[in-house]
C-alpha cells in the first residue's frame, strides 16, 4: 500500500488541475526526501527531478498560443479579440518550479551527488521566460542550490 501510495503521488498530484494542491505535493516531496535522506529520500529525489524537468521541458511553452516562451507574436488571431496575460495559460510550469525548489532544500547537500547540467539548463532558460513568476522562481531554485553548498 505504502508503495503504491508513492507512487501515485509522484505520477499524478503533482500535475494535479488545483495549483495550490501541485504547491502542497511540493511541501510534502520535500519531508519526504529529508526525512531520509539515505536512504529512499535519495531515490525519490533523483526520480522527482526527472520527472519535473520533463515536465518543465513540456509546459515551457503555452500551447495554443500567440506567443511563444521568449514573448515573440507567432501569428496574431484578429478576430478573437481575446488576449491572455503572460502569467496564465503555462499549465503546472509555475508549481513544477517551486516543487523542483522544494526538493532541493530537501535533499541538502546530497544534491551533488546528482547531475545538475539538466537543472541548470532549465534555470537558464526559465531565468528569461516569458511569465515573471517562472522567472522569479528560477532565481529561488538559484538560491536553493547556494545554500544546500
Amino acid at each position: 500500500m505504502k508503495q503504491y501510495l508513492m507512487e501515485e503521488l509522484f505520477t499524478v498530484a503533482f500535475v494535479d488541475e488545483e495549483s495550490r494542491v501541485r504547491n502542497q505535493c511540493g511541501q510534502l516531496y520535500k519531508a519526504i526526501i529529508s526525512r531520509d535522506q539515505a536512504g529512499l529520500g535519495v531515490a525519490n529525489f533523483d526520480r522527482l527531478k526527472k520527472l519535473l524537468l520533463k515536465n518543465i521541458e513540456d509546459t515551457f511553452e503555452r500551447s495554443g498560443s500567440n506567443i511563444d516562451a521568449s514573448g515573440v507574436l507567432i501569428k496574431p488571431d484578429v478576430n478573437s479579440g481575446k488576449t491572455q496575460h503572460d502569467s496564465e495559460g503555462w499549465k503546472s510550469l509555475e508549481t513544477s518550479m517551486r516543487i523542483l525548489q522544494a526538493i532541493i532544500e530537501g535533499i541538502g547537500n546530497r544534491l551533488y551527488c546528482f547531475d545538475l547540467d539538466p537543472v541548470i539548463s532549465v534555470i537558464l532558460k526559465a531565468v528569461n521566460h516569458l511569465n515573471r513568476f517562472v522567472r522569479e522562481i528560477s532565481y529561488f531554485v538559484v538560491n536553493a542550490i547556494f545554500v544546500t553548498s
